[in-house]
């Protein structure tokens, strides 16, 4: 046996933060070793050691604590933590855990707020001169706001640091998407003292932001600091940066193409020495009214090398590197001055190389020139809706020179597998593609024996993975919007595949900065300008993404936070619910991508009813216990009056459709006698349709209630189909990643996972048997479906407590059962032989 003890120790659900703009953390820690903990203690110290709070000993098994004291902004710190089991014995104090913090007041920011790009423009640079000794930390917090009034954008609020012209950080696109209406900058923190000399020293930013402000601070051994940035700053325009997106008026998130002229540079303009007599003061702003720190910008995080490259015109390369993403080409070209490159980006090649029968959508009416050339890029999937530029998706690089040098965008993402590359004299010296997201990968995974489903594991975890870019969006390439009707249908399985503590509390966050005065919730959040439309299932994203992020991470500070702007959203909802309880407005897009969807009045209702429902759960998790009981009253008057309004007196709910009868037995609309009969229907319905004919709210729901009616065989049926539903995707249409529409129509997007995420948490909760049964794992479930004409199945799920494997194989007529569990947490299994069993931490096994 192996004495308790704590590790893998988070602040506000990340490892050692730079920068925390919340001054109470939330402090939480792992478990190594046997039992289970009965008590815990933490402390926290400044940078001297010297003890700043201790919690005491804390009774109980929670693995998480407030910090109990508001720390002092632009300080380092670190805390430790000492658990005991039961016994009343302990492991010792953990490693100590550091963290820093950046300021939570825009009012009490130390640095100037400079304005962003002017009319005209859409990017400038800016330098500051300041001096350093003797230093032994210096931390960099950079706080952005929205994108600038001019840039319609929000993806383009991006910026780049750079100290004594050396790159500062890896991020790619920083900080992340930002609703502009609470005028809220996010904060990206830094130490910088590797780049630092003694001496002279100079700070330079470009960026596209309504307003940035920076503030160093320098450590000394003594433990004293001081701000560095003293001196005046100094703007630059553009530069390289001709442009920076499609000025089109369609383009409300950006980063999809810049044009940079390298002989427009401004060269070594971030370092000493740089000539800076042509550039103006900078513009002073007025601050941000918010701060929240970014500790997920999107970075590198896969490289790819061409599958092929192939010429089908002269001049015109085409690359394939296997693998729809996000991101961009890295080429290494060598050229003459002037000579204009272009990389243009698409997700298939022309021609659709299926049966004319099967293709949605006429060419004619989508692409430039019919007859389609074979092996050119088909990129009417991932330009704006009516838009018919090839250049949506496209970067430019104009050479200074004939010097080797590798290209890339600095600015601009895109949504590809595939590359088109002209302007080139010979061909690239070196090549490949990079893939950038939040840096949201864990443990979690899945694996099978059989193909296709471990295929659609593998689309669907790249095209979540893909989309998870600072806010969870809906494509990678042609909107990149946070719709919440999107994330509400991808919650609970993302949250099982990847880690989202921090990244959906920050979104949030920012619906929250979205919300109307009167409660009103915008379905997309962020984006570029107001968007009045309203649709009750998709607002209920708000409160449905939370409660999945509750069973997921177990933080009753999150509910607490968000709890609110969930309140308020509903309080907004009485306006058009009458007395009865019955809504007759507010939803537009209802079940999209159906091929047959519910009612829109029906799945309006539907979801008002379920966002009532957890609001009473969440109010009282909360300790609001007279508006628990206020929801629950109102619940009840919402269920009879959808039962009054949308079941007929034989029996029918709605239309009859897949969608609607999987949302009465997902939302539990009908008596718990009528449950068999609303399964039956909707099981006679499957086998008449003869494939899935929901969209992506009626997806969302059909496959648990299949399953938790004991039909998982129905959903294997449906998931390994390989003419219909996901496996057409992969048979007919070579998808790499989840396909917005079901017949992937090409005039949409190849990579959109919200027809995924129930498929996904069926993987890991079902075949690979995983699922809480408290908040946070504390409690598990581990109960696989043994699918027939399936040899092995195993999952891997990172919780916050570590990992929970369990795994599955036939021997012969018998089944071995494998679980593995961290410490701190307990399994309820269900054995191959029928039987129930409680066990802990440990591996453990039966057959």
């Amino acid at each position: 046996m192996s004495q308790l003890s704590a590790h893998t120790l988070t602040t506000d659900a990340v490892v050692e933060p730079l920068g925390l703009t919340r001054l109470q953390p939330v402090l939480s820690w792992r478990l190594r070793g046997t039992g289970r903990q009965a008590a815990a203690t933490v402390e926290v110290q400044d940078v001297l050691g010297s003890l700043v709070w201790s919690s005491g000993r804390l009774s109980g098994a929670a693995q998480r604590v407030v910090c109990g004291c508001a720390l002092p902004p632009g300080g380092r710190y670190a805390w430790r933590v000492r658990v005991e089991d039961a016994d009343g014995n302990d492991g010792g104090w953990s490693a100590w855990s550091a963290f820093g913090t950046a300021w939570d007041d825009p009012t009490a920011w130390p640095g100037v707020w400079l304005a962003g790009p002017g009319e005209g423009q859409q990017l400038v640079h800016l330098r500051t001169a300041f001096t350093a000794a003797r230093v032994v930390s210096a931390r960099l917090h950079i706080a952005v706001g929205a994108a600038a009034a001019g840039n319609q954008s929000l993806r383009m609020n991006a910026f780049e640091a750079f100290l004594n012209g050396e790159r500062v950080g890896d991020e790619v696109v920083s900080p992340g998407q930002i609703a502009p209406e609470g005028g809220r900058a996010l904060v990206r923190s830094f130490e910088v003292l590797p780049l630092l000399r003694q001496g002279g020293n100079v700070l330079g930013l470009r960026h596209a932001a309504s307003v940035i402000s920076a503030v160093l601070v320098l450590y000394h051994e003594d433990g004293s600091s001081r701000l560095a940035l003293d001196g005046p700053w100094r703007q630059g325009g553009g530069g390289a940066f001709v442009q920076l997106w499609p000025r089109d008026g369609r383009d409300e998130q950006g980063g999809k193409g810049e044009i940079h002229d390298a002989r427009q540079d401004y060269a070594c303009w971030a370092a000493p020495g740089f000539d800076e007599s042509a550039w103006s003061p900078a513009v002073i702003a007025a601050p941000a009214r918010a701060l929240s720190a970014q500790h997920q910008p999107m970075t590198v995080q896969a490289v790819h090398a061409p599958r092929s490259i192939n010429e089908p015109l002269p001049g015109r390369l085409v690359v394939d590197i296997g693998q729809n993403t996000h991101g961009f080409l890295r080429l290494r070209v060598r050229g003459a001055a002037g000579d204009r490159i272009t990389v243009r980006y698409a997700e298939n090649l022309l021609p659709d190389p299926r049966p004319v029968a099967e293709i949605p959508v006429a060419w004619k009416d989508n692409i430039v020139a019919l007859p389609p050339i074979a092996g050119t890029i088909d990129w009417t999937s991932t330009r704006n809706h009516g838009q018919k530029d090839p250049d949506a998706q496209s970067d430019t690089f104009i050479l200074a020179d004939d010097q080797p040098q590798v290209l890339a965008p600095r600015f601009a993402t895109h949504g590809f597998r595939y590359a088109e590359i002209s302007g080139l004299r010979s061909p690239p010296a070196d090549l490949d593609a990079v893939t950038v997201h939040s840096p949201v990968l864990t443990g979690s995974s899945f694996a099978c024996s059989h193909p296709l489903l471990e295929r659609l594991h593998h689309l669907a975890h790249w095209s979540m993975r893909t989309n998870l870019l600072s806010v969870p969006t809906d494509c990678p390439h042609r909107e990149r919007n946070g719709w919440l009707g999107d994330a509400l249908c991808l919650a609970q399985a993302e949250c099982l595949m990847f880690d989202l503590a921090a990244f959906l509390d920050l979104w949030l966050t920012q619906i929250g900065d979205a919300q109307g005065a009167d409660g009103f919730v915008p379905i997309v959040v962020p984006f570029g300008k107001h968007i009045g439309l309203q649709d009750l299932p998709w607002q209920s994203g708000l409160v449905l993404v939370a409660w999945d992020a509750w069973e997921a991470h177990g933080d009753r500070d999150f509910l607490a936070r968000h709890y609110p702007a969930m309140r308020r959203w509903w309080d907004f909802t009485r306006r058009f619910t009458d007395a009865e309880g019955h809504c007759a407005e507010g939803t537009m897009w209802g079940d999209w991508v159906c091929l047959e969807g519910a009612g829109k009045p029906f799945l309006g209702n539907a979801y008002l009813l379920r966002s009532t429902d957890l609001l009473a759960e969440i109010a009282g998790i909360l300790d609001h216990q007279s508006e628990a009981a206020a929801y629950r009253s109102a619940a009840i008057r919402h269920r009879a009056a959808i039962l009054r309004q949308h079941r007929s007196p034989d029996g029918a709910w709605d239309n009859g459709s897949q969608s609607a009868l999987a949302h009465v037995l997902a939302f539990d609309l009908c008596s718990q006698a009528e449950r068999p009969a609303v399964l039956a229907a909707l099981v006679g319905r499957l086998a008449r349709d003869g494939r899935i004919t929901t969209g992506c709210l009626g997806t969302w729901v059909l496959l648990p209630v299949l399953s938790e009616a004991g039909r998982d065989d129905l959903v294997l049926g449906l998931a390994s189909d390989p003419e219909h539903n996901w496996g057409y995707w992969v048979t007919r249409c070579d998808a790499t990643t989840g396909l917005e529409t079901w017949t992937g129509d090409r005039t949409q997007s190849y990579n959109h996972p919200f027809l995924m995420g129930s498929l996904a948490a069926w993987f890991y909760r079902r075949l690979g048997g995983i699922t809480p049964l408290e908040p946070g794992y504390a409690m598990v479930g581990i109960a696989p479906y043994y699918a027939p004409g399936l040899d092995h199945a195993a999952a891997t799920v990172e919780t916050v407590r570590g990992l929970v494997r369990c795994s599955w194989r036939r021997q012969g007529a018998r089944i071995e059962l494998e679980v593995e569990l961290p410490a701190g947490c307990t399994a309820q299994v269900q054995r191959p032989d029928g039987g129930h069993v409680t066990v802990g931490s440990g591996r453990h096994s039966w057959l």
